[in-house]
């Protein structure tokens, strides 16, 4: 499991910062069917944001 701060996209988009490799196969194999299970991982306050 990963996390990222909220303003990954802006370092992408703005910065050209490229995270490692493990990161990216991780966000392209993401799964939007987990979100909806509890984690142990997961604060139960998070907020979770979809990307459509």
């Amino acid at each position: 499991m990963f996390a990222a701060p909220s303003l990954i996209w802006h370092y992408v988009t703005a910065h050209s910062y490229r995270p490692p490799a493990e990161f990216i196969e991780a966000v392209e194999q993401y799964d939007q069917g987990w979100t909806s299970d509890a984690s142990p991982w997961i604060p139960h306050d998070a907020v979770r944001i979809t990307f459509n």
